[in-house]
């Protein structure tokens, strides 16, 4: 046994406080400690930024051992051990299908089909993961799904998107708009009900769920992708989860990370940095998009989020609420970038849902709850 020496601790407390910040956040990726870590927002830790941490544990999570951990790696190692138990056991099947008609992974869509159906035609609940635009992946979605899917009101989708390493705006809503038409396209073969489908997300999946909500209407954002060009990607309802809804106002609040700079998640999203590029910025601002046929939406922030500040929920509610468009903003005091622990905020999500895709009668309304 090699005994733990006042030069050996730090490293352990280091590898402890990593793991329990990484635990915590159940619905971002990467994980905070990975973005706080990560310096320079390059979506990868370099040895330098790694220079405090266990060799131990760098050794595991990185996976093909050249020294750097990236974010997918980070994800990769975290998730498997704190993922719960998988969708594909509680549910009939989980089944994998392209919406571009091509071979890219990461243009494909899961959808969870319950074992027992309340009805032939069911709800659909769409996911769409975080990651800064940069990483994250569509699996994720299964934990967010797992007990809708299972109570058997509900088919569940999770939207694989291309990254911004791959492609740049507007590819993300195109793809999340393919898979969309996709869906509704098959709606007999899922037993569906295509007029009724909400989309939820958490932080850059927030951002794309806002835009997805809002943007129902726009022809200029569906793009050419797929074979259902015709399908509408409209949705009964939107659940944004700490989602950016104006890049140009990111750094109205000090946080982490400088969101003007050029390496910064928005500047590599749109290929430049933002404020020099304001009027492409602006064609990936959910705000630029509201009208007052846009279906409810419900934003969900934590006010001390280091990430995304908490008035990006804000402005949007603000513009869409003058229109008449539902825009409640559930507000988590002390929350951060998620992690959220108030088990009210996942029954407030739940209720929001069967308001606007089941007929339920709920009052759902802006407030404030504890972390």
């Amino acid at each position: 046994m090699i005994p733990i020496t006042s030069l050996n601790r730090m490293p352990l407390i280091i590898a402890l406080v990593l793991c329990s910040l990484i635990a915590a956040d159940v619905v971002a990726a990467p994980s905070r400690a990975f973005l706080r870590l990560d310096k320079n927002n390059d979506g990868q830790l370099s040895a330098a930024e790694l220079s405090n941490a266990p060799t131990g544990l760098i050794k595991a999570i990185d996976g093909n051992g050249d020294g750097v951990i990236t974010a997918r790696e980070d994800e990769r190692y975290f998730s498997s051990r704190n993922r719960p138990q998988q969708i594909d056991r509680i549910a009939t099947k989980k089944s994998t299908h392209s919406y571009a008609n091509n071979d890219n992974p990461r243009q494909t869509v899961d959808v969870y089909q319950p074992l027992s159906r309340k009805s032939t035609k069911l709800p659909l609940l769409i996911f769409i993961h975080g990651g800064g635009w940069r990483s994250g992946s569509k699996d994720s979605g299964a934990r967010q799904l797992s007990d809708y899917v299972r109570s058997g009101n509900y088919v569940g989708a999770s939207i694989g998107y291309r990254l911004s390493g791959e492609a740049q705006w507007p590819a993300q809503i195109h793809d999340c708009k393919a898979a969309i038409r996709y869906l509704k396209a098959n709606a007999t073969t899922f037993g569906i009900d295509a007029e009724k489908v909400a989309v939820f997300g958490t932080s850059a999946g927030g951002h794309l769920s806002c835009m997805v909500t809002v943007s129902g209407n726009t022809p200029e954002l569906e793009g050419k992708i797929g074979r259902h060009l015709k399908q509408s990607s409209a949705v009964t309802c939107g659940i944004s989860y700490f989602g950016p809804t104006n890049f140009l106002r990111m750094n109205d609040y000090p946080g982490r990370m400088d969101h003007d700079a050029a390496n910064s998640p928005e500047s590599l999203l749109i290929g430049k940095p933002i404020q020099l590029a304001k009027s492409a910025t602006q064609k990936a601002n959910p705000e630029s998009y509201v009208d007052k046929d846009d279906p409810p939406m419900l934003f969900i922030h934590g006010t001390d989020d280091p990430l995304v500040a908490y008035n990006q929920s804000v402005i949007l509610s603000n513009r869409l609420k003058p229109l008449g468009v539902s825009g409640e903003i559930i507000t988590v005091q002390g929350g951060g970038h998620g992690g959220f622990k108030n088990p009210k905020i996942k029954e407030l999500e739940r209720l929001f849902f069967e308001l606007h895709l089941h007929g339920a009668r709920h009052e759902i309304k802006s407030q404030t709850v504890p972390n």
